[in-house]
């Protein structure tokens, strides 16, 4: 498959959402993709033209990591 289709893009994330054949997946991956990043401060965002590609851009908050002298 190369692009989801218009209707689908803003269903993508949801839970049980299976774009390809029935039966070939749960419908789960990208939901909780989304989940994990949301719980980490993080976000993803998907740009998608059906027939040509789909591009999923994640973004992290970058941590400072100060470093402990004893």
């Amino acid at each position: 498959m190369e692009g989801y289709q218009k209707e689908d893009q803003y269903r993508i994330f949801d839970k049980n959402f299976q774009s390809g054949e029935h039966g070939s997946g749960h419908g789960f991956g990208l939901y909780l993709v989304k989940q994990n990043l949301n719980s980490l401060g993080g976000s993803i965002e998907v740009a998608s033209t059906e027939g040509s590609g789909t591009i999923f851009t994640l973004s992290l908050p970058q941590q400072h990591i100060m470093e402990v002298v004893a």
